[in-house]
């Protein structure tokens, strides 16, 4: 009798596993085939995931890299073309993406590095990318991918019929939006953490160019007042310090009258402008 239920277990734990392999290898072919198109997913973090893993596992063309946050999220990629990723880490740093571009066996001829938020490198989400079992993973199995995991599927396919629109906020909404963002403006950066990111991003950036990688330097267009605020004034300073221009290269602030949803991150229209000029002054100045 033990014998016989020792038996069934053992066929029923066989089966188990055969049957998972056969879903596994099922789900991972109909992505490869039919991969489908995810807009959405259940947070920041993974959509940050996906976003640099798309730019470490997927051919892309040997161009122009833009490393940012949320506010060159915004940049256009319809207008910049073919030749151009994004890889702007929502809630993160320029200093994490150029440590994702370092980290690639595959350089970019160009990095443009958004100076808006340079510091404080995210080491914990770099650690997680480039863990080298869950690199092996990803790079072979599309459902190891955050993009591909059923939950932001189906997330997709709750919003699949949802339209993207301008999220222009009305003057009260706008209000509190700038108002919470004077609160991060306001302050001073900590001295110690900007000396500290100070190193790391020029390390880095060193490095970059010691593999022949042209690195720029750009400002993402915020309200005047966030311009002249202590936080961006003394971050800048010590940046231009770190990177001089007759040493580095920079792109001359981009003026112009462009309108945010918070006084920070630019509506679409005004981000169509400004990319229209970003591009334009990547092609006059390095012939990207």
């Amino acid at each position: 009798m033990t014998s016989f239920i020792s038996s069934f277990k053992n066929s029923l734990i066989a089966k188990s596993v055969l049957v998972f392999i056969l879903l596994f290898a099922g789900y991972n072919l109909a992505l490869h085939y039919f991969p489908p198109k995810t807009l959405y997913f259940q947070s920041q973090w993974e959509r940050n995931m996906s976003i640099v893993e798309d730019y470490v596992f997927d051919d892309h063309p040997k161009g122009v890299v833009i490393v940012g946050s949320s506010m060159s999220g915004r940049l256009s990629m319809d207008l910049l073309g073919p030749r151009f990723q994004n890889i702007a880490l929502s809630g993160g740093s320029s200093a994490t993406g150029l440590e994702v571009v370092r980290r690639c066996e595959n350089k970019p001829e160009m990095v443009l590095v958004e100076v808006n938020h340079l510091v404080g490198q995210d080491s914990a989400f770099i650690s997680e990318q480039f863990n080298p079992l869950d690199l092996f993973l990803r790079k072979h199995f599309l459902s190891a991918r955050a993009r591909y995991k059923p939950a932001n599927l189906l997330l997709e396919y709750v919003k699949r019929d949802e339209k993207y629109r301008d999220p222009r906020p009305d003057s009260a909404v706008f209000a509190s939006l700038f108002a919470a963002q004077k609160t991060y403006f306001d302050q001073t950066p900590d001295s110690l953490d900007l000396q500290r990111s100070v190193v790391s991003v020029k390390s880095t950036v060193d490095a970059l160019i010691e593999d022949h990688v042209r690195v720029v330097f750009f400002q993402m267009p915020v309200h005047p007042y966030f311009e002249n605020s202590p936080r961006t004034q003394i971050s800048l300073r010590e940046f231009h310090k770190a990177f001089p221009m007759d040493r580095y290269s920079w792109i001359d602030s981009l003026g112009g009258d462009y309108a945010t949803t918070d006084g920070v991150h630019l509506l679409s229209s005004s981000s169509a402008v400004f990319t229209k000029r970003l591009r334009d002054q990547v092609e006059a100045r390095f012939g990207r």
